[in-house]
């Protein structure tokens, strides 16, 4: 049997709070996995998400999961739970074989129907090639230092939508010697990590936006941040005269 349990993890917000907030959670979380629990392998479990993967409702939404095996299309009985729907089929139907359609209706929204191959199988995607924005060499006597700046999409699985589907995670990394690992490496600017260089990283102009957020020295790089809390400016310094590379912050007056 494979059992899908989700959970929410609750804040500290004071012994006060507990009572209101985190045991009426609990109990929800609880009698969801007893749910879960004592449902029969031919159960199916469905969450209505939001277009981030949020925020699963049952009120004013419907499920219908059919089966469609050997010519016959079998449907299942859906109720809802709190946060979920269990649609069930009978015993001796093998959910290993055929084609499952989820038709759901969210909120009022009608969705068009998910066709899935059984069995079902998780593909994770694959991590995206990192896109070369900048390669410089940097000659601190008696070392010279190769420079990248390279970025990923911040969620690859999300292909441009919800919450930082459309962003990325920008790394600088200092490397010393080829074919080894950098020996320093600082994420500059992130969606997940809330982290906004002081430049416009728009995908059409990587140079300009470069240009204005980094500043190349004779043996150290400034990095330029704005902070998203409270618009100040801020600067990050990789110094590399030491026999070890130094990272320190400070105000940034520009």
């Amino acid at each position: 049997k494979e059992i899908c349990i989700y959970g929410t993890i609750i804040g500290t917000y004071g012994i006060k709070y507990q009572n209101e907030i985190a045991k009426p959670e609990l109990e929800h979380f609880k009698a969801d996995i007893e749910n879960i629990l004592t449902a029969d392998k031919n159960t199916v479990t469905v969450y209505l998400l939001d277009i981030q993967q949020k925020n699963p409702v049952v009120a004013k939404s419907s499920v219908k999961v059919s089966l469609l095996q050997d010519k016959k299309t079998i449907t299942a009985i859906c109720a809802p739970t709190d946060f979920l729907f269990l649609c069930e089929f009978p015993a001796s139907v093998n959910l290993k074989l055929g084609q499952l359609i989820v038709d759901a209706e969210r909120d009022g929204q009608k969705g068009i129907p998910a066709e899935y191959n059984l069995p079902l199988a998780i593909t994770k995607p694959k991590p995206a090639e990192p896109e070369l924005l900048l390669e410089k060499s940097v000659i601190v006597k008696p070392k010279t230092y190769r420079v990248i700046v390279e970025r990923r999409p911040s969620r690859p699985e999300a292909m441009g939508q919800g919450e930082c589907g459309a962003g990325y995670e920008t790394e600088l990394k200092i490397f010393l010697k080829k074919d080894k690992p950098p020996v320093f490496k600082k994420l500059i600017q992130s969606c997940l990590e809330d982290i906004l260089l002081n430049g416009n990283d728009d995908p059409e102009d990587s140079k300009t936006f470069l240009e204005n957020s980094l500043t190349f020295l004779d043996n150290r790089i400034e990095i330029h941040w704005l902070s998203i809390k409270n618009k100040s400016h801020i600067k990050g310094i990789v110094d590399m005269k030491n026999r070890d590379i130094l990272f320190s912050e400070e105000n940034d007056p520009k």
